[in-house]
């Protein structure tokens, strides 16, 4: 893998020129990046189910009502799109949160770090790939200078996953992600499993989604939150927030089956039939995270085609 600078930005839009939303790759090199600047994919047209070819591969960039043009805010739920095409792919920020940190291996914050997933907004069942794991930890290493070996220096605060007293961190997620892939309120749906929780004994902390500059001014990091204080569990609706909790040994509970967490999380379900899944050992949460990293890629990988192994 090449070495790449930590002192580079490389998410910056002028390298990719990609709107948020559906785009088409049209050639086999795979290039995440216009047309216009050598890349593989054209935008589809107005964002058009009716567009969409069953020979298509489709990369949705994040989502869409971000996009700072009105017009181009018009969302396809994954659903709906993904029986439709021969691949989809969802780019988004990775699902170990702790790349993007701003320390050693990231000096200044910045976001070149990926998740690329087949098949679905958040990685599902996957094998590990060892050369990504061992590429992700070069990187680590070298944008640290060697203060950090791997991933798992990254994270150092670590604790087995139990259950640990009455109280829940109910994590938030933006409003658009409730309206749009549920059809629910954000606030009506926090309350509503707020009263849920507290029916069943439990105190409830809300903690709601910061924006970026909030997040880097703010000097508690979500990790910490996890790890410093004695959890039952976390509650988030779709967020890779739930690999930050396992890592930090705080069991995790799913509202929907959209969860990057695989066997290690609880179902809303499972937890309002009395169970919680925990008791997993720092190794099984190990497992989980270099499977996903499977699905993990630096942005300049993504822009030259090196992120494709075929998935």
């Amino acid at each position: 893998m090449m070495q790449l600078e930590s002192t580079v930005k490389y998410d910056s839009k002028e390298r990719h020129l990609l709107d948020w939303g559906l785009n088409r790759f049209v050639d086999d090199r795979m290039r995440i990046g216009h047309t216009s600047i050598g890349g593989s994919v054209e935008r589809l047209p107005s964002q058009s189910l009716s567009q969409l070819k069953p020979t298509d591969r489709i990369l949705q960039f994040g989502n869409p009502w971000v996009s700072k043009t009105p017009s181009e805010r018009r969302f396809n739920h994954p659903d709906t799109v993904i029986p439709r095409v021969s691949n989809y792919y969802f780019w988004d920020n990775p699902e170990l949160p702790h790349l993007l940190y701003k320390d050693a291996w990231n000096p200044h914050g910045h976001k070149n770090w990926m998740r690329l997933v087949p098949g679905g907004i958040l990685s599902g069942r996957c094998d590990v790939r060892q050369e990504r794991v061992l590429a992700i930890n070069d990187q680590i290493r070298y944008h640290s200078d060697g203060k950090h070996m791997n991933w798992q220096s990254i994270v150092p605060k670590r604790r087995r996953v139990e259950v640990r007293g009455k109280r829940v961190l109910l994590i938030l997620s933006s409003n658009g992600v409730y309206k749009h892939y549920d059809n629910l309120d954000k606030w009506q749906w926090a309350e509503q499993v707020q009263r849920i929780l507290e029916a069943r004994g439990y105190t409830v902390e809300v903690r709601d989604k910061m924006g970026r500059a909030r997040r880097r001014r703010s000097q508690e990091r979500l990790s910490d939150l996890l790890y410093d204080t004695d959890w039952a569990f976390s509650v988030s609706y779709q967020s890779a927030a739930v690999m930050e909790s396992l890592l930090a040994g705080t069991a995790a509970v799913t509202w929907n089956r959209r969860d990057c967490g695989g066997w290690l999380t609880t179902p809303w379900q499972e937890m309002l039939e009395g169970n919680i899944r925990h008791n997993w050992r720092t190794l099984d949460v190990d497992l989980r995270v270099e499977q996903i990293l499977s699905n993990t890629f630096h942005k300049q990988e993504a822009y030259t085609g090196e992120w494709y192994y075929g998935q």
